[in-house]
């Protein structure tokens, strides 16, 4: 069986590689960063709950950041702005018209973002860090492997 979480992440990821202005954007974290900006996606935690008929309900944070290399601050934020509006919207419409992130999550509550100073690896970067918060994804319950 497919891990929901990981299917929900990088489906994610996959939406966001389809922005202008994306130059990198994996389905897992590596250890260095090539490309700026430069974008991935990770589960940032959640609860599991039961859910209906036998069902386990995930309410889960999923986790996009958005790096943009560090070198000049007034530029490095004119980079990162226009991202705080176009990813959610690009999240927002796609659960809306692709099937639910085809078919990888049932719903979202909301998204929310802090701006400005990140890393990654020991490496200085700006961007945008969103997240997706109360991602329901409802699967059955099924005897452990």
């Amino acid at each position: 069986m497919a891990n929901e979480v990981d299917s929900a992440c990088k489906q994610m990821i996959q939406y966001v590689r389809t922005l202008r202005g994306i130059r990198e954007a994996p389905d897992y974290a590596p250890e260095e960063i090539g490309n700026y900006p430069f974008a991935l996606a990770y589960p940032g935690g959640g609860v599991m709950d039961f859910g209906p008929a036998n069902d386990r309900k995930g309410l889960h944070t999923l986790t996009l950041e958005l790096h943009i290399a560090r070198k000049d601050l007034s530029n490095d934020v004119k980079k990162a702005a226009p991202f705080v509006d176009s990813i959610p919207n690009l999240l927002m419409y796609k659960l809306q018209n692709d099937n639910q992130w085809n078919g990888t999550i049932s719903t979202f509550q909301r998204i929310s973002y802090t701006f400005g100073s990140l890393g990654w690896n020991q490496i200085e970067t700006f961007g945008v860090r969103f997240r997706v918060e109360e991602v329901k994804i409802q699967t059955a319950i099924t005897a452990p492997a």
